[in-house]
């Protein structure tokens, strides 16, 4: 099943176009956690689930509450969500107001990524995390940039400017990855080994 998260940061109007645009798919429910309630006006949606501890918020109909201090509440919201059978997530507005809070966002993506999909949304990007293979539907010219935790060895591409075949991208070494470019209207990716976060240019 598939949920869109809001979180309690920044939304530009390209990502509210995003969401309506996800919201087109009946089978999408909303989630909401603690103070990204207050994203619920603007976007004209109401919520299916409402999660947190509340501290930025208070509890609303369809409230979740969160426990466990010893995790963030998007980790909790996963989790808990992920028992009530959903295994699709798409991430808006947790990014933009701490930079620090925006990467333990990322790290928590990547991280839950190895038992759900978890894709993660900004103003300018989509962020995947990829094992083994990754394919996306995209236009052409768009920016594609590629991190790797710890390393990936790279198989083949395809629909890239700069071809990846037979390369091998190592974390704290040289930014190969960044700022590739779509050159078709599908991007195919194949590595034997290793996890790799990509953005692509939306």
């Amino acid at each position: 099943m598939k949920v869109l998260l809001l979180g309690n940061g920044e939304l530009s109007s390209k990502e509210i176009d995003l969401i309506h645009e996800l919201r087109r798919d009946l089978e999408f429910k909303i989630a909401v956690i603690d103070g990204g309630y207050h994203h619920l006006n603007k976007l004209k949606l109401k919520e299916d689930y409402h999660l947190g501890d509340f501290d930025s918020s208070s509890s609303q109909e369809n409230s979740i509450q969160l426990e466990d201090q010893s995790l963030t509440d998007l980790e909790k919201s996963i989790i808990e969500l992920g028992f009530r059978g959903f295994n699709e997530f798409h991430l808006f507005a947790f990014h933009g107001k701490r930079f620090d809070h925006a990467l333990n966002n990322l790290e928590i993506t990547f991280r839950l990524s190895r038992n759900s999909s978890i894709y993660f949304y900004t103003e300018d990007f989509k962020i995947y995390v990829a094992k083994n293979f990754f394919s996306m539907n995209c236009e052409k010219n768009k920016v594609v940039s590629i991190f790797t935790f710890p390393n990936c060895q790279f198989d083949s591409s395809k629909g890239l400017k700069y071809p990846l075949h037979g390369l091998q991208f190592s974390c704290g070494e040289k930014t190969q990855g960044i700022s590739n470019l779509t050159t078709a209207n599908l991007v195919e990716i194949k590595f034997s080994h290793g996890e790799a976060l990509i953005f692509i240019e939306h």
